[in-house]
């Protein structure tokens, strides 16, 4: 096999790999309310719909979601660590997403009154943080200052640096022992 092939496929396969993300989604139907500058969630949510990635082990359920109800002003950065969002407590499953910080150019009211907040999360599952994922959170509202809103979360995970290494690594052994079988 020519090199220049091995080298080829060397790199499309990492790059693709270097891409590849898993989204996690869970629609959740709770009472909001909403300016410009802040969101403020009340009381418990209900898990509605189809819930994928880290979410798939939780199905529809009512009042399994404990919403943080302090107000998040979505404009300025978070300080004091990060804020926890919600909580979803159901079938001896728990699973609590954190925003860590906010993105301001991507969050705020759009056409149609309905509501953004981007940034960066951690989602930890059953308090263990040593079984945290990091990622993008992004919250959004279908509607606006309407209590039983829906907002879809979704924790995009990004590949682990230690992962792609050893990927790579393997990788590079098994185009080595190609080039020598081929080579004889």
């Amino acid at each position: 096999m020519n090199p220049k092939n091995i080298a080829l496929i060397t790199l499309l396969v990492i790059g693709s790999a270097s891409v590849a993300r898993a989204d996690s989604i869970i629609s959740i139907n709770g009472a909001d309310s909403y300016t410009s500058t802040t969101l403020t969630l009340s009381g418990r949510g209900n898990v509605q719909g189809i819930s994928t990635g880290v979410f798939s082990a939780f199905g529809d359920c009512t009042g399994c979601i404990l919403l943080n109800t302090s107000p998040l002003n979505f404009t300025t950065p978070i300080t004091g660590g990060p804020i926890e969002i919600f909580q979803v407590l159901e079938g001896g499953q728990d699973v609590a997403v954190y925003l860590n910080n906010i993105d301001p150019v991507n969050s705020g009211i759009g056409a149609g009154g309905n509501l953004t907040i981007m940034g960066h999360a951690t989602v930890v599952f059953n308090g263990d943080f040593a079984d945290e994922l990091l990622g993008t959170l992004d919250l959004t509202s279908q509607g606006e200052n309407e209590p039983g809103v829906t907002f879809s979360a979704s924790a995009t995970v990004a590949p682990e640096p230690a992962s792609l290494a050893l990927f790579g690594t393997g990788l590079l052994g098994i185009v080595g022992i190609a080039r020598r079988k081929f080579s004889v």
